[in-house]
């Protein structure tokens, strides 16, 4: 992430960082202008009672004047920032309020005797309003406060009822409050900058987190450990487990370096890890070369066991693939088993989502008795994939300290 800026606009390098930032900006901006034309709704209709009551004479004018925005105009503004069209309308919308506020008090000045200088000071205020609560950026606030700035200088020269000494006055605080306004909100932008700069580095690294985490848990299981700070074990009654295994993988390690072995596995694996997420199967873990998966958890779906048979399929003929094209050759036997599970999160430190029952172990048994570049499953497997996979009933096999299981091969 580029966060350099430029030097004068204080815009990011980064074109992508700085369209976020604009859009933030944006969001941001609609909801201060909902709280803003409230309150200047509110602030409109106390100084109609004002007038009313203390310059009876005057208030026709003021109500002409000050009651068509409150009642009118401003709140046009309020139902127009709940729409999506107005993001890109939102500095503009700004600017025209602060130049209507600018209008009344310009009208004021020379309409009511005696205020000029609560109105001149009004406008000081609406200026520093639109600059505090909607934050606008460096160029957009002076781009809004020179106008009615200006118009309001130009008046007060115009008008020979103000002396020499109260327009010298005012026309010093005039560009004073400009030049000011200029400082605060380049000061505010810059803050605001490295705030929006310091939330993307903290979204980064909590996505790096969560990607991590995803990659270690089930992620309904990594909502619930961060939400509660602990996942609850569950029991699945149908769930269909995946083990696979290769063939001669001790000789092969004494026949290849280290570096080289785990290389070879750590791409294995990598495409077996694919294919598990293409067909919605939960990766459980890896023991040296055993390659362990589970349909059917923490989702619970009705076709568990077709997809592990599916995937089992894919894997074998991705290994063929690769030893057709490579000088070490990789056997796998695969065992498949079907039945219930407890599912959950075991320790403290290194957490992992492991699964506990008798149908883990069975699973480990298929694959033992299975023959190389073949899927071994039980009899539970079977009568789910029986009318989708063609299948060979090897009979009663003896299983280590299983005794004797119904045993088939996918043909």
């Amino acid at each position: 992430m580029n966060i350099e800026q430029y030097k004068y606009s204080l815009h990011f390098k980064d074109v992508v960082l700085e369209r976020k930032f604009r859009n933030e900006h944006t969001e941001f901006l609609a909801k201060a202008i909902r709280i803003g034309v409230r309150q200047a709704i509110i602030l409109e209709i106390i100084v109609i009672l004002i007038i009313y009551f203390i310059l009876p004479e005057y208030f026709k004018a003021i109500l002409l004047v000050f009651g068509i925005p409150a009642l009118l105009i401003f709140p046009f503004f309020i139902y127009a920032s709940y729409k999506t069209w107005y993001k890109s309308y939102n500095i503009v919308s700004v600017a025209l309020l602060n130049f209507l506020v600018g209008a009344q008090l310009i009208f004021i000045t020379f309409t009511l005797p005696g205020l000029e200088y609560p109105a001149f000071i009004g406008l000081i205020m609406a200026v520093f309003f639109c600059l505090y609560l909607y934050q606008i950026r460096q160029v957009s606030m002076v781009t809004i406060a020179l106008p009615p700035l200006i118009f309001h200088q130009y008046f007060i020269i115009i008008n020979e009822a103000i002396g020499n000494s109260d327009l010298a006055f005012m026309s010093f605080w005039i560009w004073a409050v400009i030049v000011f306004a200029m400082i605060a909100s380049r000061l505010s932008e810059n803050k605001e900058r490295g705030l929006f700069i310091y939330r993307q580095i903290i979204k980064e690294e909590q996505q790096k987190s969560n990607r991590l985490l995803l990659n270690i848990l089930p992620k309904s299981v990594a909502d619930e450990l961060k939400k509660t700070g602990k996942a609850t074990a569950k029991k699945y009654d149908n769930v269909t487990i995946l083990f696979t295994d290769f063939i001669d993988f001790t000789s092969l390690v004494a026949s290849i370096p280290a570096v080289k072995l785990v290389e070879e596995l750590n791409d294995i694996f990598g495409q077996f890890d694919d294919i598990m997420t293409e067909l919605e199967i939960e990766k459980i873990r890896t023991i040296g070369d055993a390659y362990i998966a589970a349909c059917g958890l923490p989702k619970i779906v009705e076709d568990h066991a077709p997809k592990c048979v599916k995937a089992a399929k894919l894997m074998l003929d991705c290994l063929e693939i690769r030893n057709s094209r490579n000088k070490i050759q990789w056997k796998m036997r695969v065992g498949i088993h079907t039945g219930s599970i407890v599912a959950g999160v075991v320790g403290k430190k290194k957490v992992s989502y492991d699964l506990f029952g008798d149908t883990i172990n069975t699973a480990s048994r298929f694959e033992t008795a299975g023959e190389p570049g073949k899927i071994n499953i039980s009899s539970s497997t079977f009568e789910y994939i029986k009318e989708i996979f063609p299948c060979e009933y090897r009979g009663k096999i003896l299983a280590k300290g299983k005794g004797e299981l119904d045993m088939y091969f996918v043909k």
